[in-house]
């Protein structure tokens, strides 16, 4: 599994919980609480096959990319939470984030209408 792959589903919880964040007040702001697990989750959703994810590949892969994890307790259970400095994260999303640019965009057109399907 590509470690894009994983970080991009990392940001995309992350920009779940900033979205989440905005309507609370400044003060009430938390630290996102994303875990392997919830990656896996994420993943699974995508169509992965789930007996092939696991957490502890996950977990391993993003911390070869300079993750860290820090126990938190959630009522009984113990979460292992996913943390990063904003300076590694900023580097990783500048190298792993696929966003679509106006030459993607063209290219993807190009692509299209070679193939004689139209928009």
């Amino acid at each position: 599994m590509a470690f894009c792959i994983i970080f991009n589903h990392y940001i995309k919880l992350l920009e779940t919980h900033e979205d989440e964040q905005q309507c609370l007040d400044s003060n009430d702001y938390h630290y996102p609480i994303i875990t392997a697990g919830d990656i896996r989750n994420s993943l699974v959703e995508d169509g992965w096959d789930e007996k092939k994810v696991t957490s502890a590949k996950i977990g391993r892969r993003l911390k070869t990319l300079g993750f860290e994890s820090e126990s938190q307790r959630d009522g009984r259970k113990v979460k292992r939470v996913l943390k990063i400095d904003a300076d590694k994260l900023k580097r990783l999303q500048r190298r792993y984030v696929t966003a679509v640019t106006d030459v993607t965009a063209v290219t993807e057109q190009v692509k299209i209408k070679e193939n004689g399907v139209e928009t």
